[in-house]
Parts: C-alpha cells; structure tokens; sequence
C-alpha cells in the first residue's frame, strides 16, 4: 500500500508543477502585454521626453523652433541652461484637444501658469508579438513667442572703444558714426547686436578705463568719462514714425509704454515712450503718420507728438435713436436739432430738417447705427460726414420718378446740343432747379466756361430713376441713371452714367437742389 500512496503524490506534485508553471507563463505574458500597452501610449512617451536632461529638452525645442538660433556671441546651450534653471519646477502637461489626432497626439507643456512647450508625437511602426505602435516625438516648439524670441540691441560708445561681449572681444566693423544719425558730432558711434536671446554682458573701455553703462538704458549706453551725452525724451503714438534730427528712430530707442489716452467711445491709442541719447545740440523732433504730418511739442520734459485726432458729424431724422458701438449716443453731443437733413438742402432758406450730432476729438471711427419707429435706417458716408435717412419709398417713386427723368433729359440737352440753343436749353433747364441753391449755381458756372460744340444727333436708350428716400414732407433724394447714344459727322459715341438727385418742394412744386455722382 505504501508504494500506492506515494506514487499519488507524486503525480500530484507534478500536476501542480505543471499548473504553477503555466500561471508564471500567463503571468508573464500578461505583464509584457501590459509593458508594451504602457509602452504604446502617447503619454509614456511623454514622460520620458520630460525626464531627460532639462538642458537638452530646452536645447532641442530651440534648435526646432528657431533653426538660426544664436550668433557668435551667444551659443544655443548657454540659452538651453539659462532656460532649465529659470523652470526648474515640475512641470505638468495636457492635450491640446483641437490638435490632437490619433497619429499626431498634441500636448501643452506648463510650468505652473505659463504655456511652455508644444510637443507633437508621430506613431512608430508596430512592435512586439501584439503589433502595437508606440510614439515618438515629431517636433518640440516653444508654445509662446513672449516666452523666448531673439531681439536686437544697441551700443553706444565713444569712438575708439574695446568692446567685450559676454567677455569675447568685439570688432566693431561697420559702425554708425554720429554725423550718421542723431548726434551732433563724431564722438560716439553705434553699434547693432542683432538675434540676442538673453541679454549680454557687455564691457566697454576707453583710453585704459572701463566705462559704466547707464542703469536705466534698454540697451547699451557708454558716455566719455567727463559726459557729452543726454538723453532726449519723446512721446508718441505708438505707430506714429518718429524721426529725430533726420533719423528715425527705431524699437531699439522705446524705454517704456506710456498710459494709453481713450476717446469719448473707449477707443484707444498706445503711446510709446522714446528715450534717445544724443549730444548736446539743437534738437528736431517731426512724426508722421500715415505719412500725415503730427504736431510736435516741447515740453520741459521732453517732446509730446500729439495724437492725431477728428471731428466727425453724423445727421438722424428727429425721433430717432443714434448708437456708436452699439452703445446709444448721449445727447450731449446734440450740436444742432434743426440742422440741413443733408448737405444738399444747406443752401435753401427752408430746408428738410434733423437733428445733427458732433463728436469731436475722435481716435478712430465709431461703428455708427441709427433706428427710426424700430426700423433701422441706412447711412449716406462722405469722410466724416454721415447722414442716417429711411428706407427707399415705392409710393415716393410712381409719384415722382416722372419729374427726376425730365430734369435728366432737359440736363442732357443742355450738355449735348450745338451752339445756336446752349443758353436757351439752360434757360429751360433752370426752370426745374431751385433757385440760389447749389445745383443752380454750379449750373451757370458752367455755362461761363461752355465749349459750344457741332450739333450732333441725341438717342436716349434709357433714363431709370430709382431709391427714392423721403426726406420729411417736402424734399426727397433718388438716384437715376442712363446710357445715351451721341452722333456727328465724326462718328458715334456713347455715354453711361449714374447721379444722386435731392429735390425741395418751392412753391408747390419739386425742383431740383443739387446733383452728386455716385461712387
């Protein structure tokens, strides 16, 4: 019996060898299967990306996002380690969900509150027995231009100088001269540091003595032992071109931003603060912008380029509401609430009246609008000038389209026929104008200056009045247009053109006040 008994065992303990062994194997198994899911994760690869040097991460983002980092004064990985020690905190990353795709996973590397790096993953080609793809970084890409971005300086310096940069001598080869910009004489030169990422460390000696830069320079600034220069303070509108002495100033002379003025509607101006050093001499600030002239003044402090500013006058009809920027318009800035409806009515005694308003001292444009019985209302522009008038009237045009056209043909005939009937066809054409107004006057200038021409043949092939606007019960505004055929014994010619009539009822009868082309 004992023979039995161990055999039982025996067997058993083989079994469970067996069992144990294919556990450990499914054990394994599982275990790499896990690995090589880890592994294929965009947020493993990641990790690992962080993990290396600091230093190198910051190189490698560099080299990608500006390929012609540095000059030689200035290596990459001097940059890459000042930036590894300035965010030294742990640093924290999350997708960039607009960006982000299965085969170019996106993610936004923080220190703390501040955008860091963009890194873009691409997908490697499958590995192991599951076929899984992991990642790998595609490009890494500072994720703000105001983190780090490369910027100019300037020296400025007596002639004759040993100049160090970040203790390597510098030649300076090509150097601006005084008489070449804003000084009075040939003691300094200026010299241009150009693709800087950090700020160098510069030295300057003269005849034997290191020179003290000024403390509250943006750039560079060296003056003789015994000082020759003084600092020129100028503000302006930020993209007003200031020029001192002859020389515009570039963004190497800002030393500061000023408050910003806003005008009656929130709009703003940026002003600059210009801080120039220049010898001792006559001093001549002009600005432009838009290369308009801007007034300059001359203050104990320094020079003020004033901000370039407008009135603008807009017209409503009375009752109605005027917004700028959405916002209605206060009534303070009523000039006049029987004002000409339009610039067409302003030399009639009687004329169409509105209310006007006046905005004075304007930094830009207001986005105007105007409503009338809930209706909003559309606007005549001529430069700062607006008038807001109702809609176009239908009932207005059969009535009155008929009396827009004749003043059209008798207008034609004017212009058109020979010199026998010039003075005449005027005659009958003032008939249907408004006397002492605009239209009136302007119609007899022009015949002082009439070139009687050959008779010629007149063909209408049609006259279209349209958009009549009323403009109160007793003037309206249309437009009318027309293409007319012309032939002598020269030849043939034809003629197309479009007018903006505005009409007054005199006497009780419409006449015509004034006749504008149409842009």
């Amino acid at each position: 019996m004992r023979p039995r008994f161990l055999t039982f065992w025996h067997k058993l303990a083989i079994y469970c060898g067996v069992w144990l062994a294919v556990i450990a194997i499914a054990c394994a198994t599982m275990w790499s299967m896990m690995l090589q899911h880890k592994a294929a994760q965009p947020e493993t690869t990641v990790d690992e990306f962080l993990s290396s040097s600091r230093q190198y991460l910051f190189y490698q983002t560099l080299m990608q996002t500006y390929p012609n980092l540095g000059n030689e004064h200035e290596s990459a990985y001097e940059v890459a380690d000042d930036l590894s020690r300035e965010y030294w905190e742990d640093l924290t990353y999350s997708k960039l969900i607009r960006e982000y795709t299965y085969e170019n996973p996106v993610f936004l590397v923080k220190c703390g509150d501040i955008n860091l790096i963009k890194l873009t993953l691409e997908q490697d080609a499958k590995t192991g027995f599951l076929g899984l793809r992991g990642y790998s970084i595609k490009k890494s890409e500072l994720a703000s231009e105001t983190l780090i971005s490369p910027r100019d300086y300037t020296i400025i310096c007596p002639v004759n100088s040993e100049i160090y940069i970040n203790n390597k001598p510098y030649e300076a080869n090509g150097a601006l001269y005084s008489d070449e910009f804003s000084f009075g004489n040939k003691e300094f030169m200026i010299l241009s540091l150009e693709n800087f990422f950090m700020r160098p460390d510069i030295r300057v000696i003269y005849n034997h003595h290191e020179l003290s830069a000024a403390q509250d320079a943006e750039n560079f600034l060296f003056d003789h032992s015994n000082p020759l220069l003084k600092t020129v303070k100028i503000t302006a509108p930020k993209d007003a071109v200031v020029s001192l002495n002859g020389s515009v100033l570039t963004d190497a002379f800002i030393s500061g931003y000023a408050a910003s003025e806003i005008d009656d509607f929130g709009q703003t101006v940026d002003l600059v603060e210009y801080g120039v050093p220049t010898a001792k001499g006559n001093i001549n600030v002009t600005a432009t912008l838009n290369n308009s002239s801007l007034q300059v003044y001359s203050l104990a402090s320094g020079y003020e380029v004033a901000i370039p500013t407008f009135d603008c006058t807009v017209t409503v009809p009375h009752g109605a509401s005027l917004y700028a920027n959405g916002e209605k318009a206060d009534s303070g800035f009523i000039y006049s609430d029987n004002a000409p409806w339009t610039s067409d009515f302003i030399s009639l005694s009687e004329f169409p009246t509105a209310i006007e308003y006046r905005f004075e001292a304007l930094y830009t444009m207001p986005e105007f609008t105007a409503e009338f019985n809930g209706e909003s209302l559309g606007a005549i522009k001529s430069g700062t000038v607006i008038s807001f008038i109702p809609a176009s009237n239908e009932e207005l045009k059969s009535e009155h389209a008929t009396t827009a056209e004749n003043f059209i043909k008798q207008y034609l005939h004017y212009t058109t026929q020979g010199e026998e009937n010039t003075r005449e066809n005027l005659d009958r054409l003032l008939t249907l104008v408004v006397p002492g107004s605009v239209l009136y006057k302007n119609l007899e200038e022009s015949y002082r200056g009439y070139t009687y021409i050959d008779a010629q043949q007149l063909e209408i092939e049609y006259i279209k009045a349209d958009n009549f606007i009323p403009l109160g019960e007793n003037a309206f505004t249309c437009e009318i247009s027309y293409k007319i055929a012309l032939k002598n014994f020269v030849g043939s010619a034809t003629e197309e053109n479009s007018f903006r009539l505005a009409f007054a009822k005199i006497n009780g009868t419409f006449a015509a006040v004034n006749m504008t082309d149409i842009d």
